[in-house]
């Protein structure tokens, strides 16, 4: 892979200024005076720090935060603790990155040998008082102490919703979470191919696990499988550098279950399928799909319904062209199912949009009662499985990006039922 290819993972000042443009927008259009981000994806969104602390503990949620106004000259604020400092400086382009202590010490060799004077301690953990601190002078370089801003209400803990009425009483804070949802849903080129990226290395691990199946082998075995096969296509190029995670939900014969639970797995047997449901994350975006294998022969109705499965799939992708609606590919998919004989087959959605969330499934759904319509740019993961025990376990899963000309698959395996074992 050559460094060219590689570098369209890379966000460019120009596109953090895309993006912020288009909040600004839309905070204009809802007469809202500015946004304040708390979520892990949308601090993200806005400042191109994925915050590790915000992202993976979520008792660390109310202590970063992104703020931006409507006013196009103005460098977007990101308040976070001092041991995430010198990593978002690089990586928070555009930004006022400012920095409250926590209890990680940050001082180099130099410093520690000395007397640290006024810095005699560290919070044990922080000090609410500071972060408050440091959210008040962001609202104040923005001119946010006052009017209407936006935040994800929607997702708030209820003491940090108190925090803000508390630290700021003169601003009515409105719900922007739907508004987010939709600016984030059109993706530009380094999202989506971060998102092709982590598609790729979750292909790696379905592969290199499905391969390992023979009679008797176990769900643990398959899911270190995968593990294994994602770590070794990570470390093979520089492109998979912001590799930072994985999640497979694996199941086979009677183990449907869509748990990530392998106790109780008595191991594979002939004519067992194999399903997948798995991602990976790049670069803070985290892909969804999935594949169905197969130890030797399927039975007869298992590889019918696995045929009808497909066609319903691929027929709900032809329909996502700009200007459809985003309910098409369900209303099309439940008619096919009906029309070959499945009146019992049920789905909420066919897919769903994803990103930044580290629940991959982000709005808006492929389900009947969206309202949308889709617009070059968006990426869906797309599925129909099947998750019943009797038969086994059916999934075919794929992110389709919508282009001007139509749909375009981004995952690559074979949409066959494939066979498992070396």
């Amino acid at each position: 892979m050559t460094a060219a290819v590689a570098a369209d993972l890379v966000a460019t000042l120009e596109d953090r200024t895309i993006i912020r443009d288009r909040v600004r927008a839309e905070l204009t259009a809802q007469g809202l005076d500015g946004y304040l981000g708390f979520t892990p994806s949308n601090v993200a969104y806005l400042s191109g720090y994925v915050s590790y602390f915000l992202s993976s503990w979520w008792r660390m949620h109310g202590t970063v935060m992104v703020a931006l106004n409507t006013d196009a000259a103005a460098q977007p604020v990101l308040v976070l603790g001092d041991a995430e400092k010198v990593s978002a400086l690089d990586a928070a382009i555009g930004c006022d990155v400012r920095a409250y202590p926590m209890w990680v010490e940050t001082r180099g060799y130099a410093e520690i040998i000395v007397e640290p004077g006024a810095e005699a301690s560290r919070p044990t953990q922080w000090n609410e008082d500071d972060i408050d601190r440091f959210f008040i002078d962001a609202l104040d370089a923005l001119g946010l102490r006052s009017g209407r801003v936006g935040t994800d209400l929607r997702h708030m803990p209820h003491h940090t919703v108190e925090r803000l009425r508390r630290i700021a009483p003169e601003v009515e804070w409105v719900d922007f979470t739907t508004e987010m949802y939709g600016i984030r849903a059109i993706k530009l080129p380094f999202e989506i191919e971060r998102l092709r990226a982590a598609a790729e290395l979750a292909e790696a691990g379905m592969t290199t696990a499905a391969a390992l199946a023979t009679e008797g082998t176990t769900l643990g075995a398959i899911r270190a499988g995968f593990f294994a096969g994602v770590a070794e296509a990570a470390q093979s190029d520089p492109k998979y550098g912001e590799f930072s995670d994985l999640w497979v939900l694996p199941g086979m014969g009677s183990q449907s279950s869509i748990a990530s639970a392998t106790a109780g797995s008595n191991g594979m047997k002939a004519g067992d399928l194999l399903k997948f449901d798995c991602g990976t994350t790049v670069g803070g975006y985290r892909s969804d799909h999935g594949r169905t294998f197969v130890l030797g022969e399927p039975s007869e109705q298992a590889a019918t319904l696995y045929d009808d499965l497909s066609a319903a799939h691929a027929l709900a992708v032809a329909t996502m062209r700009p200007g459809a609606p985003i309910s098409g590919p369900f209303t099309t998919a439940q008619a096919y199912m009906q029309e070959r004989g499945y009146p019992g087959y049920r789905r909420g959605h066919y897919g769903h949009s994803l990103g930044l969330d580290s629940f991959h499934e982000e709005p808006p759904f492929l389900g009947p009662d969206e309202p949308g319509v889709f617009e070059a740019g968006m990426i869906f993961a797309v599925e129909t499985p099947f998750y019943g025990s009797d038969l086994g376990p059916i999934m075919l899963e794929d992110l389709v990006l919508v282009t001007a000309d139509g749909p375009e698959y981004i995952t690559s395996l074979p949409r066959t039922l494939m066979q498992a074992g070396g």
